[in-house]
């Protein structure tokens, strides 16, 4: 079953990333396109700019297709060399900024990156895990680095002559290698091209019956080495000519003293970071009321942080749903009639289907729960290096997301969960989204993370990970007993732990597997 709630957008122009942001600065020219701290730079300068660094690059013998590893927090000169290394026909590798030389080091074998562009303060440990076999010419810093010489984007941005001409970039050609967060295993390549990035800024630009604009003013704190923060955010903004306000690192402070000083309009977040801002002294009168409404992803909201979130600011909330494998957006809420309990119905253009986990084919009736199939111009070329596992998740056009869902007869789904999240309790499946959620309405829990735990009996018994608020006192017992008469006997919480922090990737996922080693210690 795939039901159509948004109309098409067909036909999507032939497009690349690198002329989206040229097209945006011959319209917009002179506009503030990014605010970071006291420093702006305007959609001309950033084009400018990153067509400087395209030539730079070219003359040191970057050839179309070559990838590129880009390391660095949120900043101008990040998103210049994005968008440079795209105009220089080259293929962007992101990098997490807070990754350890092991992470580092794996990415690098697996990329095989021909140069580099990192921040100075990441370059030394760049080089020691690995990068240091990376031509020395071709290790470009953004910002000054004290160590061995290297050259500046600054520099190679004032350095290039103009002498050799850029190549076209059509869009199938690669874009973007993003790697997975690896939230279950070792971090996979997922090969995105111009026209799988350009099609969901479309796609997501008119998720709602109010279209995103240039009149709106992004605050944008995700980071932009992950997708959400790249396409939906850093690169969405520049799409339609809005200004973007950055943050290198998130401070729920800091946050909504931007929001209220920039009267930013839009904030595409994650879970946590609403759960941050409902913990704030006085959050409804610290300005937020300019946001026409927030956008959470890339993790299951809890219905009622939400609803708290709305309760005490007045701003709407609604729950999108992605995958780095889709650029990332496959679906959307309405903001003016959000169900929190849903993730939406699929963006424009998108087909979906929920089937049966043994038997793809079977597609499944309304309210039935099984693996949640997607297809649709935004969903990825394919796994880097990796044949044998694209072909197991891209079937006859149908990426095979793994998260279990249920979708009801208007096409709104509703995401269970993993399916390798899934707790399997004497032959029963197990939730753990629904469990936390449901942990999260006591008054005394401010985060929690419920896995599978080894059990002779039963198999695996659901156990929750609890962080308490300040001052609480309330004990594993009474949270079992909580829990007790709203769910089913057998997906009752067996076991309580409690920590003082939740793992989570950057993006926001509950780090699971780290919890479950945690349990065996």
């Amino acid at each position: 079953m795939s039901i159509v709630l948004r109309p098409s957008l067909k036909p999507y122009p032939e497009i690349s990333l690198a002329e989206i942001l040229a097209a945006s600065a011959a319209r917009f020219q002179g506009k503030i396109a990014i605010i970071h701290g006291a420093r702006t730079a305007t959609f001309k300068q950033l084009n400018a700019w990153s067509t400087g660094v395209a030539l730079g690059l070219t003359e040191k013998g970057l050839k179309a297709g070559e990838r590129l590893a880009l390391i660095g927090q949120n900043s101008i000169e990040y998103i210049v060399a994005f968008f440079g290394i795209l105009k220089a026909g080259g293929v962007v590798v992101p990098f997490s900024p807070a990754y350890s030389a092991r992470e580092l080091s794996a990415q690098l074998a697996d990329s095989q990156p021909s140069a580099a562009i990192v921040d100075a303060d990441l370059m030394e440990l760049f080089v020691k895990a690995g990068g240091g076999a990376i031509a020395a010419q071709k290790r470009i810093c953004m910002g000054k680095f004290l160590g061995e010489p290297a050259t500046s984007l600054a520099d190679l941005y004032a350095s290039s002559t103009g002498a050799v001409s850029l190549p076209p970039v059509a869009p199938d050609r690669l874009a973007v290698i993003a790697y997975s967060s690896g939230t279950v295993g070792v971090p996979k390549g997922v090969m995105l091209s111009h026209r799988n990035l350009a099609s969901n800024l479309i796609q997501f630009r008119h998720q709602d019956p109010v279209p995103i604009t240039d009149k709106d003013i992004f605050l944008n704190h995700l980071p932009f080495f992950h997708i959400y923060g790249m396409n939906v955010l850093m690169a969405e903004a520049i799409s339609v000519g809005a200004t973007q306000v950055i943050m290198s690192r998130f401070d729920p402070e800091e946050l909504v003293a931007l929001i209220a000083r920039h009267r930013a309009t839009l904030l595409f977040t994650v879970p946590p970071v609403l759960l941050s801002l409902i913990h704030l002294p006085r959050v409804k009168d610290l300005g937020l009321s300019s946001l026409r409404y927030v956008n959470t992803g890339a993790a299951p909201l809890p219905p009622e942080v939400g609803r708290e979130f709305r309760k005490l600011t007045g701003v709407p909330v609604k729950q999108g749903y992605g995958l780095t494998e889709t650029s990332p957006t496959t679906n959307a809420d309405f903001y003016a009639r959000a169900e929190l309990e849903s993730v939406g119905p699929a963006v424009a253009d998108t087909e979906e289907q929920i089937a049966d986990p043994e038997d793809w084919r079977k597609v499944l009736k309304p309210g039935e729960a099984g693996e949640l199939l997607v297809r649709g111009p935004q969903v990825m070329q394919g796994y880097w290096r990796d044949a044998e596992l694209t072909s197991r998740v891209l079937i006859d056009g149908w990426f095979h997301t793994g998260d279990l869902a249920r979708m009801d007869e208007r096409g709104y789904v509703f995401i269970v969960g993993r399916t390798k999240e899934m707790i399997k309790y004497k032959g029963f499946t197990v939730a753990p989204n629904e469990l936390e959620a449901l942990l999260l309405e006591h008054p005394q829990v401010k985060d929690c993370a419920v896995v599978g735990v080894a059990d002779r009996e039963g198999g695996e018994i659901p156990k929750a990970f609890v962080v308490l608020k300040p001052g609480a006192t309330v004990d594993g017992d009474t949270l079992r007993d909580f829990l007790r008469g709203k769910v089913a006997p057998y997906k009752r919480v067996r076991q309580v732990g409690f920590v003082d922090t939740i793992p989570r990737s950057p993006s926001g996922k509950i780090l699971r597997r780290l919890l479950a080693e945690k349990n065996k210690d």
